[in-house]
C-alpha cells in the first residue's frame, strides 16, 4: 500500500467515478433483463422488441465506460509499478486508503452483479429457447407436419412421442 494519499482529482478518483458508472449500468441492465424476463413470461411479446432495444443501449454504454475504465486503468497501473492491463484486484493490492477499501467494494460489487447478470440471462435465455421450440411444433402442427412429436403431461415436447396434437389426452 501506497503511503501517500491522491488527491480528489486524481486518477484513481477518476477510477473510482468511472467504476461507480459501470455499476450503475449493470444495475440498469440487471433491471432491463428482468423487464425482459418478464415480458417473455407473459406471453405477450409484443414489446420484446422494446425490451431487447433498451438491453442493446446499456450494453452499447457499458462498452463505452469500459473503454474509459481500461484507458485509466492502464495510467493508473503504471503508475503504480503494474502492467497496463491491471486488474481491478491488482489496484486493490497496490492503492493507498481510501481507495484500497472503495476498489475493494467495487470489486466485490461487480462480481456479485456479474453473478446476478449471467443467472437473469440464462432463464431469459432459456425462456426463448422454449418459446422457439413450442412455436416450431405448433407451427408444424398448424401446417399439418406435426412429425414424430407430441406433448407430455408437463407440457413439454417429446420426440417420437405416440401422443398427436396439441392436448395430452390423458390428464
Amino acid at each position: 500500500m501506497n503511503a501517500a494519499t491522491p488527491s480528489a482529482d486524481s486518477p484513481l478518483s477518476d477510477l473510482t467515478r468511472v467504476l461507480w458508472q459501470q455499476r450503475r449500468l449493470l444495475e440498469r441492465l440487471h433491471y432491463l433483463l428482468h423487464v425482459q424476463e418478464l415480458i417473455l413470461g407473459s406471453g405477450d411479446d409484443s414489446m420484446l422488441r422494446h425490451a431487447v432495444d433498451d438491453v442493446q443501449q446499456v450494453i452499447t454504454l457499458i462498452g463505452d465506460a469500459e473503454a474509459g475504465r481500461r484507458e485509466l486503468t492502464a495510467e493508473i497501473g503504471i503508475s503504480m509499478g503494474l502492467d497496463a492491463d491491471a486488474s481491478l484486484e491488482d489496484l486493490v493490492n497496490r492503492a493507498p486508503e481510501p481507495f484500497e477499501q472503495i476498489l475493494a467494494e467495487h470489486r466485490d460489487a461487480f462480481l456479485t452483479l456479474v453473478s446476478d447478470i449471467t443467472t437473469t440471462s440464462l432463464n431469459s435465455r432459456d425462456q426463448l429457447q422454449r418459446g422457439m421450440a413450442l412455436t416450431r411444433e405448433l407451427t408444424s402442427f398448424v401446417m399439418g407436419d406435426a412429425g414424430d412429436g407430441g406433448y407430455d403431461r408437463t407440457g413439454a415436447f417429446v420426440a417420437g412421442s405416440a401422443e398427436r396434437g396439441l392436448i395430452d389426452r390423458a390428464l
